[in-house]
């Protein structure tokens, strides 16, 4: 039933329902790929991929291309000492 309503109701990134969107007659395969696109740069267009970020470690200074885990602090969470 849930599932009947999303994939049953017009999502407006694809500009059709997904039903549709799966379906051999219009919109084609090519058409929704290129709509997504569309609304992805729309929203993401000006971000940088792959962008340095500031980073510390209690172990002194990351060298250059290191592997780290990011951490993300929530207010009002044990453990941050808020």
């Amino acid at each position: 039933m849930i599932l009947e309503r999303y994939n049953g109701k017009l999502h407006s990134t694809i500009k059709c329902t997904p039903t549709a969107a799966l379906m051999p007659s219009p919109p084609s395969y090519a058409e929704v790929q290129q709509r997504i696109i569309r609304a992805a740069a729309k929203v993401y267009g000006k971000c940088t991929v792959d962008r340095a970020q500031p980073a510390f470690s209690s172990e002194g200074a990351l060298e250059e291309n290191a592997l780290v885990r990011k951490s993300f602090w929530k207010a009002g969470l044990p453990g941050n000492g808020a």
